[in-house]
């Protein structure tokens, strides 16, 4: 037996033993700067506190960050590539206790976010544009027992079936040319992820006055009225026929402030479809995987607005659908453990119930809510 072992007491805490034992040693001993107890290792065992104090020059500083950036064995890098290449993976992580590897789900929710919003901004893309311009035009001086005459723009296709509908509903649509005594019909081109300033509004001077005449007679008559905040709404339809972009600021704002109440829902809606496994899936569990899902899809709305850059916008559009559901049912179908018939089912029922009664409803009122600010 060693002086070391011979001089420490039975029944001491692991800590006080190993520091006995580096003392006996003659190896100086640091204390914990949080509680004062002998220090050993890098953290102390007591409270937890770290012993590195974080202090650096920027040149260490720079240097940390770099070799923590591209050590392919980071975090981060680790993170990420659970994040794209294995869906549901941070989630199970999660709730198997395997959370030291990966960056926590809330702090990489923010972060995800924060980025893709720095991102467009910098890059200076839109979220959304309207590209507001006159289809068509409409005589509403007739006589009794005919049809509403719309003139359409020559060049518009007109679907035989279309024109047959619309004649039922007492409107005949006609190419032709405009007349002095006719309304014209605008109508707006939402465009995602377009370079500001890309998009603009092909309406003529008069038509402009003639929606700022309209904007006002609305206003004198729903003033003193329930209707009378309709105004602002109004108001902002007059911005985005001026400027395309307008509706881009306010939706910045809002989106944020909206998912934070659908990343929740989102959450709820699948404990509602997992209910009888409640026992092996609390509440945090479902909102874990939310959270991982809404990062993942922040990722994959950013390489679609780059994709929007060099490929068709539609084609874009139906690619980001489908990446999206294809996502979001392999990660249910890696964390919920079923089998691929019941993993469909639920991810048919719950995006349903999702996208029907929680995120188009949402989605109004962000777009009201924007244009109302525009």
């Amino acid at each position: 037996m060693s002086e070391a072992d011979a001089t420490i007491e039975p029944g001491l805490p692991a800590v006080q033993v190993a520091a006995t034992a580096l003392a006996l040693q003659g190896k100086p001993l640091d204390k914990c700067k949080n509680c004062l107890a002998p220090l050993v290792g890098a953290y102390c065992a007591i409270c937890g506190q770290e012993q590195d104090a974080h202090r650096r020059t920027v040149k260490g500083l720079v240097h940390e960050v770099v070799t923590d950036v591209v050590n392919f064995d980071s975090r981060m890098l680790r993170t990420a590539h659970a994040l794209l290449l294995e869906p549901g993976e941070l989630a199970c992580a999660f709730r198997e206790g395997r959370t030291r590897p990966y960056v926590p789900p809330v702090r990489l929710y923010l972060f995800v976010s924060l980025v893709f919003f720095v991102i467009l901004s910098f890059a200076n893309i839109g979220l959304l544009q309207f590209a507001v311009e006159i289809t068509g035009q409409a005589n509403f001086t007739r006589a009794a027992d005919k049809n509403f005459v719309v003139k359409v723009d020559p060049k518009t296709k007109l679907d035989p079936a279309t024109v047959e509908r619309m004649k039922k509903v007492g409107i005949d649509l006609q190419p032709g040319k405009y007349d002095a005594n006719s309304v014209p019909i605008i109508s707006g081109k939402a465009i995602f992820f377009a370079p500001i300033g890309s998009v603009q509004s092909r309406l003529p001077p008069q038509t402009m006055q003639l929606i700022g005449n309209l904007r006002k007679a609305v206003n004198e008559t729903t003033s003193g009225t329930v209707l009378a905040p309709s105004d602002k709404v109004l108001q902002g339809v007059e911005h985005i026929a001026r400027d395309p972009a307008a509706i881009n600021g306010p939706l910045t704002v809002w989106v944020p402030r909206v998912l934070v109440l659908l990343v929740p829902l989102f959450a709820g809606v699948l404990m509602l479809f997992y209910f009888r496994a409640r026992k092996h899936y609390y509440y945090v569990d479902h909102l874990v995987f939310a959270l991982d899902y809404f990062s993942a899809a922040f990722v994959i709305l950013l390489i679609a607005a780059g994709a929007v850059q060099i490929l068709p916008g539609a084609l874009v559009a139906w690619l980001t659908i489908a990446a999206l559901g294809i996502y979001l049912i392999l990660a249910m179908k890696r964390f919920y453990g079923q089998n691929w018939w019941r993993t469909g089912l639920k991810f048919a029922g719950a995006m349903s119930i999702y996208l029907i009664f929680i995120l188009a409803p949402a989605v109004m009122l962000v777009m009201v809510a924007s244009i109302s600010e525009a």
